[in-house]
């Protein structure tokens, strides 16, 4: 093991007073970040959830039909306002394929327009729908 000198000896030691002041300011500065970061991801959880409350609430309001179909053609959410234009209810249709409701002569097509969906391509038209009593009902797609 190398000696050190007296006075090199000093000089190690306010090196290391002066890296240990440095190591703990940029603690300090990392505890407030976290704590900074970690009130702001609060604040956005609150946010996030009354978005999504008031969205559901539209969801759930809305006098037009509504439907959330998942990628594998799924009724995931079903509102009120396409249970009364269906007559099915509540409920009903969830799990269900979403072609369940789509008259038989245009399923494979929109089977189709469902894909362009999935991939962003967003397609609007006007299509029949099998209705719980077997009638046949023009909708806006």
């Amino acid at each position: 093991m190398a000696r050190v000198k007296k006075g090199d000896q000093q000089s190690i030691i306010d090196t290391l007073k002066k890296r240990n002041s440095e190591l703990q300011a940029a603690n300090k500065a990392l505890q407030k970040a976290n704590a900074t970061s970690a009130t702001k991801n609060k604040r956005l959880q609150t946010e996030l959830g009354a978005s999504e409350k008031l969205l559901d609430s539209v969801f759930h309001t809305a006098d037009i039909g509504l439907a959330i179909v998942n990628s594998a053609g799924r009724f995931v959410k079903v509102n009120n306002g396409l249970s009364k234009l269906t007559g099915y209810k509540p409920g009903e249709l969830q799990g269900n394929r979403y072609t369940k409701i789509i008259d038989p002569h245009y399923r494979k097509e929109v089977e189709a327009s469902h894909q362009f969906w999935l991939w962003g391509k967003i397609l609007n038209y006007e299509r029949k729908i099998v209705c719980a009593n077997g009638a046949l009902r023009d909708v806006y797609v």
